[in-house]
């Protein structure tokens, strides 16, 4: 039997500074916070941004030359980003700590993909387990045992986005730097609407509403 137990104030408290936060960013980022270097090459120094993706691919940004104020301009920013994303992966690590539902890395950047491709302001919405989830921490509770499963349901009689990547969807899942593939439908040619990690459990799948006369038995 599924129990539920409500948080303090505090804690709820501190949830809703960390959602604030979040909430604040203009993207939801896709790769680590990760360092800034200044290395020495030919001709001077120059300035370089290294982040992780969730695969653990290491990606080099160029910044500039050290002696250029415009790359002092990209350095400030780029060091106000890693502050935001600390200060949000500490509060994130203490609310798991406490009892707060949290999602393992590889579902919360396939999530932020779909977040920042516009998917759920473009009327598709999160269902399942994982809604499950926000709704318990948007609540305030701690829900056990939790039934989790690594699918992400998105649900939608249409969605609308303004550009998708040259491929489509599962371009778009694959900016994530996690190796999806689309799963064959059972009828033939026609568009998947289930999408997987190859080698991993983790799932997208698309339920949208059913054409055509219904399935009788």
């Amino acid at each position: 039997m599924l129990k539920l137990k409500k948080f303090d104030v505090s804690l709820r408290t501190a949830y809703a500074q960390a959602k604030e936060l979040a909430l604040a960013q203009k993207a939801v980022p896709l790769l680590t916070a990760g360092s800034i270097q200044t290395e020495r090459r030919a001709g001077g120094l120059f300035v370089y941004r290294y982040r992780y993706d969730v695969s653990g691919k290491r990606t080099a940004e160029y910044l500039g030359p050290q002696s250029d104020p415009a790359t002092a301009e990209k350095v400030e920013r780029a060091k106000e980003e890693i502050r935001d994303q600390g200060a949000i992966a500490e509060y994130s690590q203490k609310l798991r700590r406490i009892g707060f539902h949290g999602f393992d890395n590889s579902t919360v950047v396939t999530a932020a993909s779909l977040f920042n491709a516009g998917v759920f302001g473009g009327g598709g919405v999160l269902v399942g387990t994982h809604a499950f989830g926000t709704i318990v921490n948007e609540l305030g509770v701690a829900a056990s045992p939790f039934p989790l499963t690594e699918d992400v349901d998105l649900a939608a009689r249409s969605v609308e986005l303004a550009a998708l990547p040259e491929g489509g969807f599962i371009e778009l899942l694959r900016q994530t730097g996690l190796p999806f593939h689309e799963v064959p439908t059972l009828k033939r040619g026609a568009p998947s609407t289930s999408f997987k990690v190859r080698g991993r459990s983790l799932k997208v799948d698309l339920l949208v509403p059913a054409r055509g006369k219904p399935t009788r038995r």
